[in-house]
């Protein structure tokens, strides 16, 4: 369903017409070609699967979103039916199938506390959602992969290292949960669900959807902690089952919606979240751009089946939100804080035998990736040989991410980790004209005070060569242009 929501978000550019007018252009979330694009790269995937994308209405009040159904085109193997002759197989696979899709309903799986029809096998445990009747999981999604078998899927994919990284993180999770309930290691894992085709599509999926969206900063809500019961091997269990329980850890949860009874989230859903969120409950303040709306197939009775997200840019403590217009002078809002804080993550490596040509190319790939900051340090080593400190800076969420890049473009053999604190002055983002163009400039400040005055780069730069100007002119322009502007708006404040 998140997948669905990322696909169905909708939003609108303001574009300047003139001082009284305004057009609006829509713009779309993540595009299902290009998605389809980088799952195909899932080569040993290939011919197993199919994407299909429906609007749909959820609810009394029809809610307009998007529903994502994966297929699975896997034949039936003789392998997972049973003993006895091949043919024999095969045919008692058919007869079981059969008898499933006629006496029996799909098993809803939910994201986030809210449903999906979705039939899956799930750790040999058939639920019996209380007071829903019991129904079984008598099916098979095509050949059993463990986690070894994932890492080498994705390894072996065209995706970026981020898609990689986070997806391997979520089935890592995933199987240290199931390894956890059923005493054993995550190699020995043969689980039905995270090996399923359309779970591995779906999870990827939604990782690649945020990548080609560029979102790299996740908040969730609270996970739902719902009831009922389930009957496995172990006899009849409340919900949450046992894995979902053990994921379930050191995460905020809260009651189920009314009415709302059932497994609400699965062991995949919540390693997604695990996996990609910063934190849980209230995000911190930004601005809204994008809503999208995904939908499962069962509907509650008190309300509707949807997953929703929102999608926008993140306000800094003294933040802008900045609309110029071509015939007056910008306006400029701003919320008065004066200081934030957050806690990052700071790998460290020192390097005493790596040639120091490839560190330009190291930093490049740990910033494109997500890195906050990245820098390096002359310093003295043992032996007094001259090293280089390779320091970087990122939200905890990402260290994995990093750690492989460290160690994949580097020859280190041990990162040292510091979780910090940082104190942030607040920032804020105009725009002004200069020799007829338009130029961003970045302004900090410090208890109510502009401490900071600097224009982009990029964009002086852009104008030097569109003019013929001399650089430091422009600059010089620009941030005259902005100081006049900041003054005008603090005396009409």
């Amino acid at each position: 369903m998140l997948l669905g929501a990322l696909i169905d978000a909708v939003g609108f550019n303001q574009k300047d017409s003139s001082s009284f007018c305004f057009t609006f252009s829509t713009f779309q979330g993540a595009p299902i070609e290009k998605l389809r694009d980088g799952l195909q790269s899932l080569l040993e995937l290939e011919g197993e699967w199919e994407i299909h994308v429906a609007k749909v209405w959820r609810g009394s009040g029809k809610i307009y979103s998007t529903k994502v159904s994966v297929v699975s085109k896997h034949p039936l193997l003789p392998a997972v039916v049973g003993p006895g002759k091949p043919e024999n197989r095969v045919e008692a696979a058919k007869t079981r199938i059969q008898s499933t899709i006629a006496k029996e309903p799909t098993s809803p799986v939910t994201y986030k506390g809210v449903e999906q029809s979705h039939p899956h096998e799930h750790h040999g445990i058939t639920h019996i959602e209380d007071p829903t009747p019991p129904h079984s999981h008598s099916h098979h999604h095509g050949p059993e992969r463990n986690l070894s078998d994932i890492k080498s899927i994705l390894e072996k994919s065209n995706l970026s290292d981020w898609v990689k990284a986070q997806s391997l993180q979520t089935f890592e999770l995933l199987a240290e949960a199931e390894a956890c309930v059923h005493g054993t290691t995550t190699d020995q894992i043969h689980f039905h669900e995270v090996g399923a085709i359309d779970s591995i599509i779906d999870t990827v999926g939604t990782i690649l959807a945020l990548e080609l969206m560029d979102i790299r900063e996740v908040y969730a809500s609270y996970l739902p902690y719902s009831s009922g019961h389930i009957h496995c091997l172990h006899g009849l269990m409340p919900i949450p089952s046992p894995a979902t329980l053990q994921l379930l850890k050191g995460i905020p949860v809260c009651p189920a919606p009314k009415g709302a009874h059932g497994e609400l989230v699965t062991p995949t859903g919540i390693s997604l979240v695990k996996s990609l969120a910063i934190s849980y409950g209230q995000p911190p303040p930004f601005v809204p751009e994008l809503v999208g709306c995904g939908a499962g197939t069962k509907d509650f009775t008190l309300h509707p089946n949807i997953v929703r997200v929102v999608i926008g840019r993140r306000l800094d403590s003294f933040s802008s939100i900045f609309h110029p217009s071509h015939s007056h002078r910008s306006t400029l809002s701003m919320e008065k804080n004066d200081e934030n804080s957050d806690t990052v993550s700071v790998l460290q490596a020192n390097l005493d035998d790596m040639n120091p040509q490839v560190l330009g190319y190291v930093q490049e790939r740990l910033l494109s990736n997500g890195a906050l900051d990245v820098w390096t340090q002359h310093i003295q080593m043992k032996k007094n040989r001259p090293g280089i400190l390779l320091s970087v800076m990122c939200h905890a969420n990402m260290e994995n991410l990093m750690q492989n890049i460290l160690f994949q473009e580097t020859t280190t053999l041990g990162i040292r980790r510091n979780v910090l604190d940082r104190v942030i002055a607040g920032r804020a983002e105009i725009c002004v004209d200069a020799f007829q163009r338009s130029a961003r400039v970045k302004t900090g400040y410090w208890n109510g005070k502009i401490v900071n005055i600097y224009p982009e780069y990029e964009d002086c730069k852009q104008i030097a060569k569109e003019t013929d100007v001399p650089l430091l002119q422009v600059i010089q322009r620009v941030q005259l242009a902005a100081q006049q502007t900041l003054t005008a708006n603090d005396a009409s404040a």
